[in-house]
């Protein structure tokens, strides 16, 4: 009997992507075999991350890479450097902060779940905007003598550009930090970003395949040796993040295996599974489909739309969660960008998951 069979636990249907509380992704043989030989032996964790992050840096092509244990990790270590820096005394003093430069800038648009990140590192968030109503003039009026940094969301709501703020925050003198956690792909997207920002986050354990609680932070030279600084294995802020070995070796691993990775043919995959998907549902021919490309954020992702309307679309939602195999579909975009739509994210399904929800979402849109 395997652990998993002991604790009564069984596996579920991803249709919803790679998130973290249904365990990130699926790691690739190659991924494991190197947290393997990592788990047999002791290592020096200080000059394991300094040289992990120059070989990450040097992958996805930018100036230096530090690990984190995840992109949430990634803006708390971020927000720390930008305000103790490399300064011993301010490093062992956060998360207070109040005879400090605390104050980050963010756009109404981006706030989230994830402003703990930066303020359980003492940053205190300073909100501009109105809904829908944005001027890069509100963020020069936003920055005072407390300012240390500014803050942007890679997603699909918000008006003023990263390059507005990049302009911005240059013009002041202030870093930029980019909370762009699902980016990839494609790979080259966090370089990109990288030319309008200071700091980059991006999540290791998303479409890199490394493991779920694996992260990078991107950016410039002196304020990655600041988030070292700041992070495990010191005692500092990001003490508690810890990141193992296995962890580090593993997310090298699983982005060494994404840069040789034929991203066109995968994306074409992705297509093939909807398609069949959307045919099988072609028996319900009462709901709207159809793929949508790309995704919100604007990456090379398909993924398939069927139009159930707000009245019925999460019964439906629901129901899929209660079944027998539970499955999960993104509703995380129903709830913040299509009210009426159920949403199917392709990247996660294994071989065969594709006909079961296909079968038991005709079971179900029969049913309404």
């Amino acid at each position: 009997m395997s652990i998993l069979q002991s604790l009564g636990v069984n596996r579920v249907i991803n249709a919803a992507g790679a998130e973290t509380p249904l365990g990130g992704s699926v790691l690739p043989p190659e991924v494991v075999d190197a947290m393997r030989e990592a788990s047999f032996i002791f290592l020096d964790m200080h000059e394991l991350l300094y040289k992990a992050g120059k070989r990450i840096a040097e992958l996805l092509g930018v100036k230096a890479a530090f690990i984190t244990s995840g992109a949430a990790a990634g803006l708390a270590i971020s927000a720390a450097a930008c305000m103790a820096g490399k300064d011993v005394a301010k490093i062992k003093k956060l998360p207070i902060t109040d005879d400090m430069k605390n104050q980050i800038i963010v756009q109404r648009a981006h706030r989230s779940v994830f402003d703990h990140a930066y303020m359980m590192a003492g940053a205190r968030l300073i909100e501009i905007g109105k809904p829908f109503i944005y001027d890069k003039r509100e963020i020069e009026g936003a920055i005072n003598d407390k300012t240390v940094a500014i803050a942007f969301t890679i997603t699909g709501r918000g008006v003023v550009s990263l390059e507005d703020y990049f302009e911005v925050a240059k013009h002041h003198g202030l870093p930029l930090i980019v909370d762009a956690a699902p980016v990839i792909p494609p790979i080259t997207y966090p370089r990109d970003l990288c030319k309008n920002a200071d700091l980059v986050v991006v999540s290791g354990g998303k479409a890199l395949r490394g493991p779920n609680d694996s992260g990078i932070i991107c950016g410039e030279p002196d304020l990655i040796e600041a988030c070292a600084l700041n992070a495990h294995p010191n005692f500092a802020i990001g003490r508690p993040m810890k990141i193992s070995k296995e962890q580090i070796v593993g997310l090298v691993a699983a982005v060494e295996l994404y840069a040789k990775k034929d991203e066109k043919t995968e994306i074409n995959n992705w297509f093939t599974i909807l398609k069949k998907i959307s045919e099988i549902l072609d028996s319900a021919p009462n709901f709207e489909k159809k793929i949508v490309f790309p995704d919100e954020i604007n990456r090379p992702v398909p993924r398939l739309h069927i139009r159930i309307g707000r009245s019925s679309v999460w019964e439906v939602i629901e129901k899929l969660k209660n079944g027998v195999p539970k499955i999960f579909t993104a509703d995380y975009l129903t709830m913040d960008y299509y009210p009426d739509w159920l949403v199917i994210d392709p990247t996660t399904l294994l071989e065969g998951d594709d006909e079961i929800v296909a079968n038991r979402l005709l079971e179900l849109l029969k049913s309404l």
